[in-house]
């Protein structure tokens, strides 16, 4: 990602932007086109930017390499850069589940609870099976809670 805020065009961009913008109590909304998952798209000189970003570095700063923007309203739209933050993919990953966001997910945190709970207090040959059928889930994946490689975040 560039640095828009040593571009040349960096006030006149920056004017544009702000005057498609929708200011809530909350959340500031872009009020122009949207990408097929729900993000505005701002163009700038014939590329097309997520306006997440382009707000971040208009109304903060450069984005660090490595880094993404990330919201703290789940809102795809909003451009607030009160509710723009820097983090990782995996920052975003773990943002995701625990606010339910993954759209195909079969298990929520409460379900990992209650594995979690069985497979150490209530352990007997072939409960691993019994719980993956129960959830809709592989043996594998109730195998990863139980060694904590994935929802290794979720403590009993």
């Amino acid at each position: 990602m560039f640095d828009i805020s040593k571009c040349s065009y960096f006030k006149k961009v920056k004017h544009k932007f702000l005057s498609v913008i929708n200011k809530t109590n909350y959340c500031w909304i872009y009020t122009k086109s949207k990408n097929r998952n729900g993000y505005g798209q701002f163009y700038i000189h014939g590329k097309n930017y997520e306006t997440h970003k382009i707000a971040y570095m208009l109304l903060k700063g450069p984005i660090p390499h490595g880094k993404i923007v990330r919201h703290i309203c789940d809102n795809p739209i909003c451009v607030n850069p009160e509710h723009l933050i820097l983090g990782t993919h995996y920052d975003n990953s773990i943002d995701s589940v625990k606010r339910n966001r993954q759209g195909c997910q079969k298990l929520n945190e409460e379900a990992v609870k209650v594995i979690k709970w069985m497979l150490k207090y209530k352990y007997y040959y072939g409960l691993a099976a019994k719980l993956a059928r129960l959830h809709g889930v592989t043996r594998h994946t109730i195998n990863d809670i139980k060694h904590n490689r994935s929802w290794g975040w979720i403590n009993i």
